[in-house]
């Protein structure tokens, strides 16, 4: 479930019948992005599908987060468990601070309203 991959006929039955609807390694899909034309490195970049929408980034830098907290509050706001992952403990204490604050409905409405096309997002 990310902002392009909805799963809202899912979740509204979950919703509905008390069902607890459970993000399992959460930030773990990967977009491989290629480096910007003219650059003469050829190292690829891995991106969570939900970090490469641009308004995860600009609302993770509004409101002081990182774009993984945004992605993951969003996701908490709607009722779903989140379970992410990490074997890096700058990570796991990033995905921890997600308590404490919420976002605004302008910040739910942005992720909301992002077209839901099943397909990721292409960084250029």
């Amino acid at each position: 479930l990310d902002p392009s991959h909805g799963d809202d006929g899912v979740l509204s039955l979950c919703r509905e019948h008390r069902i607890l609807y459970h993000a399992y390694a959460t930030l773990r899909g990967v977009l491989a992005s290629q480096p910007p034309k003219g650059s003469s490195s050829t190292t690829v970049v891995s991106t969570p599908y939900a970090m490469a929408h641009r308004e995860v980034e600009t609302l993770a830098t509004a409101y002081n987060k990182t774009a993984p907290q945004v992605y993951l509050r969003w996701l908490v706001q709607q009722g779903v468990a989140v379970l992410p992952r990490s074997s890096q403990q700058m990570h796991v204490e990033s995905n921890a601070r997600l308590w404490g604050w919420s976002l605004p409905e302008v910040g739910l409405e942005v992720l909301n309203g992002i077209q839901r096309t099943g397909k990721a997002p292409q960084r250029t």
